[in-house]
């Protein structure tokens, strides 16, 4: 799995499934059964949330796409929030692990989801008229759907 993710960017974690002798025991058709929760707290100021671990409103991500990999089940999750996220994985409704609280550690750690570093500019330059200023990006910046010119 994955212990630090980025907020608003897809996450994989990866479930590995393993009888009681160590052997990979996932099937295809098992891949649907599972799921993952992911929560954290928040305090709410003006409808804006902003994490803390004694803010008063849960914040619940679910994981999604039980797909089956060589690893084990993978599950994807999108965290819209910074913040440390305890997980809670469940296979047809029933917890069968997770980490949270004082479990969480060096060897079970709770997902840090960070800040997104915002885009650098590769190049910025006046459009032929002069009338406008030119910015490329080094990665792309269209997460609104939203591309062409704007004043």
């Amino acid at each position: 799995g994955t212990y630090f993710a980025v907020a608003s960017v897809e996450t994989d974690v990866n479930i590995l499934v393993r009888d009681a002798y160590g052997n990979n025991a996932v099937l295809l058709q098992h891949a649907q059964f599972f799921s993952m929760r992911l929560t954290s707290r928040a305090v709410e100021t003006a409808g804006l949330y902003q994490f803390d671990l004694n803010g008063n409103t849960p914040v619940t991500v679910n994981g999604v796409g039980g797909r089956v990999t060589p690893d084990g089940v993978t599950l994807s999750y999108k965290a819209l929030m910074p913040g440390r996220y305890e997980v809670t994985v469940a296979f047809n409704g029933t917890v069968i692990g997770g980490t949270s609280g004082s479990v969480c550690g060096v060897r079970k750690p709770c997902p840090v989801v960070d800040f997104q570093n915002p885009p650098s500019p590769a190049w910025t330059k006046f459009s032929n008229s002069g009338g406008r200023i030119l910015v490329q990006f080094e990665r792309p910046t269209d997460t609104a759907n939203q591309s062409g010119v704007f004043d």
